[in-house]
């Protein structure tokens, strides 16, 4: 398993259709297992070269990307993911996925 990051929010589980805290694993910024909240800034990867190659380590332009979170629903066991939107660096909004399959089977 490589380093990731955790994004604790709020949101409504696609599958079990409850309004719950989750914890959403995310590989792009700085990756030290930090857990960050809607409305952080991230910390960026400001090496040269970063050791995890995972997704976006370093600063895009702007502070702009959009990075994928994986979650798994701690009601009912459940997987699912999302899309983190980062604006000028800051962890701004989540867009769950229905595009993506889970790896827990139903």
């Amino acid at each position: 398993m490589g380093m990731y990051n955790i994004l604790i929010t709020t949101c409504s589980c696609p599958k079990c259709k409850k309004m719950h805290r989750i914890e959403a694993e995310f590989r792009f910024g700085f990756l030290n297992l930090r857990k960050y909240t809607l409305g952080e800034t991230i910390e960026w990867d400001k090496r040269d070269s970063s050791l995890y190659d995972y997704g976006i380590n370093q600063k895009p332009e702007n502070g702009n990307c959009i990075g994928e979170g994986y979650v798994v629903c701690d009601l009912y066991h459940h997987d699912f993911w999302i899309d983190i939107v980062v604006k000028n660096d800051i962890l701004s909004e989540i867009i769950i996925r229905n595009d993506k399959q889970g790896y827990i089977k139903d």
